[in-house]
C-alpha cells in the first residue's frame, strides 16, 4: 500500500484515517492514489473552524464510514462530520463548492468543532436520491482488530474460503453455541439455500413460514419447488404465532421455519412440540438473533438447522455474510459437500480422500478468509458490541415510553423468559398514516428511520402462492405501521438524544387531522 505523511504532523497515512489539528476538527484523507480523495492544504481562521481544500471530491464525499489508525489517537469510534450545507456548523466558503452536485474537482469546505468534543461522521449518503441524513440508520463500525486480521488474511497467502479466520470463526461459534457445526457461508440467504437441499425439498413439499420476514426465507424453499405456507405473527413479540400452526400442517408439510423477530426468541417450546407430534423438521431463521436466548438456550440450537446472518446491519458483521448451525450431526458431512459445489473437499484437506470429485448436488458457499478475518474481530469483541447495544435499545425503551404510552404507539415486547439480541428498536404506530407522518418529520431534520417487511403474502408472488388480503391480519397491520429507528453500535448518545428529542415532537393526532 501507498503511504506518504500529511503536512505539519507526519503522521503515516497507509489508510483512510483523521488527524487532529491542534484542539479543532479534522481533515478526512484517502488512500494516495487516483481513485481516492485527499486533503490538499488547510488553514485555521479566527472564527476557529479548518478550511480544507481537497480533490477527487466526490469520491471522497461517497466513500462511507472511515477506517482509522490507532497511532493517530482515536478508537474506531472517533467520527468526521465532513461540511454538509445543512450541518451543525458547517459554514459555506465563499467562492468554494460544498460537496454537493455539481461536484467541483477542487472545493473548499469547513468543518465546526464537535459539541461534544468527538469527531463526527460525514452525514449518511443514499444511494437511491440526493438526500444526506446526519443521523443514518444504520452505520457499519469497527471493535478494533478487523483491519489489521484482513491484512493479515492477505499477507498469509490465502484469501480464499476456508482459511485461519473462517477456522477460528467456526470454533468461537461452535464453543459458544455448543453445537456440533457450524459453517460460514457467503449470506444468510445461501445457509437457508443449503437448508433446503439437506431436508430434500422437491416440488409438492410445503413450508410453513411467517409473512412478516424477508423474501429470502420464502426463496431458500422455493426454489427447490416448495410452497410457501404463511402463518400470521403475534401482536406481542411480532413472532410467528404458534397457536395457527397446527391448522396449517398438511401431509405434504416438510418444515417450519420460525423467524426470531428482532431478537426475540419465538416460543420454541409450543413449535417443537407441533413439529414433533407431526414429524415435521424446524429450520430456526435467526438472522436477527445471534446470541440471544429462550428460556436459557440459545436461538439458534433449537431446529434441526438454524441461520445466522453477518450483514452490515446485524450486531456482529463482515459486510456480507452468513452461517448455517447444523445442530443433527446427521447433517454435517451432506453440509460440507453441498457448501463445496457439490465435492468431498473438505475430506481431501482433511486427509481422508487421496483425492476428492464430484460426488452429490452443491454450489460455492464458502465465504472467503478475508470478510471472515474481518468477522473474527467481531466475534472476539461480542460482549462489547451487546453492552453498548444494550445500552442504545434501553435509552430508546425508557426516553420513549411516556411519548408511546400517550401516543398510542407500541414498543418492543421482550417475555420475561427471553433474553434479547438487542438488534432494533422499531415502534408500532397507530396507522399508516401516522408511520408515514414520523419518517417524514424525522427526515426534515435529518434522520433516517425506516419501515421493515411488506407481507409476503401480499406481494406479487405470494399471490400467486395463493395469499390474499385478510389471511395475515396482524402481518397487514404492522407491516403497514411499523419504523425501525436508528441503531448501530457507534450511535453516539448525543445522536441518540437528538433522535428521541425529534420523536418526542410529533403527535399521531395531528397527522390524523390534516
Amino acid at each position: 500500500m501507498l503511504a506518504t505523511s500529511f503536512p505539519k504532523t507526519g503522521f503515516p497515512l497507509t489508510a483512510v484515517f483523521a488527524i487532529m489539528l491542534g484542539d479543532s476538527m479534522l481533515a478526512r484523507v484517502g488512500i494516495t492514489g487516483p481513485a481516492h480523495g485527499f486533503v490538499k492544504s488547510y488553514r485555521r481562521d479566527p472564527a476557529g473552524t479548518v478550511l480544507f481544500q481537497t480533490e477527487a471530491l466526490k469520491k471522497l464525499w461517497m466513500q462511507g464510514p472511515m477506517l482509522y489508525l490507532p497511532s493517530a489517537g482515536f478508537s474506531p469510534c472517533s467520527r468526521l462530520y465532513c461540511a454538509d450545507p445543512q450541518g451543525a456548523g458547517a459554514r459555506r466558503v465563499p467562492g468554494a463548492g460544498f460537496p454537493l452536485f455539481p461536484w467541483g474537482p477542487d472545493s473548499a469546505y469547513r468543518c465546526a468543532t464537535s459539541p461534544m468534543g468527538r469527531l463526527a461522521m460525514p452525514p449518511a449518503y443514499n444511494p437511491g436520491s440526493l438526500m444526506r441524513y446526519r443521523i443514518p440508520f444504520n452505520r457499519p463500525g469497527l471493535t478494533g482488530n478487523e483491519l489489521r486480521y484482513v491484512a493479515d488474511a492477505i499477507t498469509q497467502g490465502h484469501a480464499a474460503g476456508d482459511g485461519t479466520f473462517t477456522r477460528r470463526c467456526h470454533s468461537m461459534l461452535e464453543q459458544t453455541l455448543g453445537v456440533p457445526r457450524v459453517l460460514l457461508t457467503t449470506s444468510c440467504t445461501h445457509a437457508l439455500e443449503m437448508a433446503a437441499l439437506l431436508l430434500d425439498f422437491k416440488p409438492g413439499d410445503e413450508v410453513i413460514l411467517p409473512s412478516f420476514t424477508f423474501v429470502s426465507t420464502a426463496n431458500a424453499f422455493v426454489l427447490r419447488g416448495a410452497k410457501p405456507v404463511f402463518v400470521d405473527i403475534r401482536s406481542d413479540t411480532l413472532n410467528l404465532d404458534e397457536s395457527r400452526l397446527e391448522e396449517l400442517i398438511t401431509p405434504r408439510t416438510k418444515a417450519i421455519v420460525p423467524v426470531h423477530y428482532a431478537g426475540v426468541g419465538c416460543e420454541m417450546d409450543a413449535i417443537l412440540d407441533i413439529a414433533g407430534r407431526h414429524g415435521v423438521t424446524v429450520v430456526e431463521d435467526n438472522a436477527h438473533g445471534l446470541f440471544a436466548r429462550y428460556k436459557g438456550r440459545y436461538l439458534g440450537t433449537f431446529g434441526a438447522i438454524a441461520t445466522q446472518s453477518f450483514h452490515e446491519t446485524k450486531n456482529v458483521i463482515c459486510g456480507e455474510g452468513g452461517a448455517i448451525v447444523l445442530n443433527d450431526p446427521a447433517l454435517v458431512e451432506r453440509a460440507e459437500i453441498l457448501r463445496e459445489k457439490g465435492t468431498n473437499r473438505s475430506k481431501f484437506f482433511r486427509g481422508q480422500v487421496d483425492k476428492y470429485t464430484w460426488v452429490d448436488i452443491g454450489s460455492s458457499y464458502l465465504l472467503s478468509d478475508i470478510l471472515a478475518a474481518f468477522l473474527c474481530a467481531q466475534l472476539e469483541r461480542y460482549d462489547q458490541i451487546a453492552a453498548t447495544r444494550k445500552r442504545i435499545w434501553e435509552c430508546y425503551n425508557r426516553e420513549l415510553a411516556g411519548w408511546a404510552a400517550a401516543q398510542d404507539v407500541q414498543l418492543p415486547c421482550v417475555p420475561p423468559h427471553c433474553e434479547q439480541a438487542y438488534h432494533m428498536f422499531y415502534l408500532v404506530m397507530p396507522s399508516l398514516q401516522a408511520r408515514q407522518g414520523l419518517i417524514e418529520h424525522l427526515k426534515s431534520q435529518g434522520i433516517l428511520s425506516v419501515f421493515h417487511y411488506i407481507p409476503l403474502h401480499l406481494s406479487r408472488m405470494g399471490v400467486e402462492f395463493g395469499g390474499q388480503p385478510g389471511q395475515c391480519p396482524t402481518t397487514e397491520r404492522v407491516g403497514d405501521c411499523l419504523l425501525r429507528l436508528p441503531f448501530y453500535n457507534d450511535l453516539s448518545g448525543a445522536e441518540q438524544a437528538e433522535v428521541v428529542d425529534v420523536v418526542r415532537q410529533f403527535e399521531c393526532r395531528a397527522t390524523v387531522s390534516r
